[in-house]
């Protein structure tokens, strides 16, 4: 009996909330991902934000891998510049091969110190950011203040 040949579409489908909840972790939107690669290993940067908090600050690739088989399998990695770095990734043959072996799939759990890791690197983020905007608030006085004591400009020519 002929098996027809797995393709990353058909992955990508049955896992699709899988993919769709990593993607989202690092600020993707999957579906604006999906519809843009083809599976060939091209960065992708642009339009894939799920907001504009992200924008210029996320990656996607797609790629394919083909076992002995003939069957193809996707493999995605996700990562963003926010909250300190997140990287996730989605192997397909990982995931098709769990799920036919145990029913289901589920993306290994964060450990303890990565999520610690991961707070303590937004948290630095932030403690930057408000450095940044100290600073940008304290510039702006001063210029202020310098406008303030310039002379009037003349208006009688």
């Amino acid at each position: 009996m002929n098996q027809q040949k797995i393709t990353p579409y058909d992955v990508t489908d049955r896992f699709y909330n899988v993919i769709s909840e990593l993607a989202a972790r690092c600020g993707i939107n999957f579906d604006e991902f999906y519809n843009r690669q083809n599976f060939n290993g091209v960065e992708i940067k642009r339009g894939i934000e799920s907001g504009k908090d992200y924008r210029g600050k996320v990656l996607a690739v797609g790629r394919e891998w083909t076992d002995d088989k003939g069957n193809s399998y996707p493999n995605f990695v996700f990562h963003t510049e926010k909250h300190g770095g997140i990287t996730e990734k989605f192997n397909g043959f990982t995931a098709w091969c769990d799920a036919e072996k145990y029913g289901n799939y589920t993306p290994q759990p964060v450990s303890p110190e990565e999520l610690k890791r991961r707070e303590m690197a937004k948290l630095k983020a932030q403690q930057e950011q408000a450095k940044r905007d100290q600073w940008r608030a304290d510039k702006f006085s001063q210029e202020l203040e310098t406008f303030k004591t310039l002379p009037k400009a003349r208006t009688d020519f």
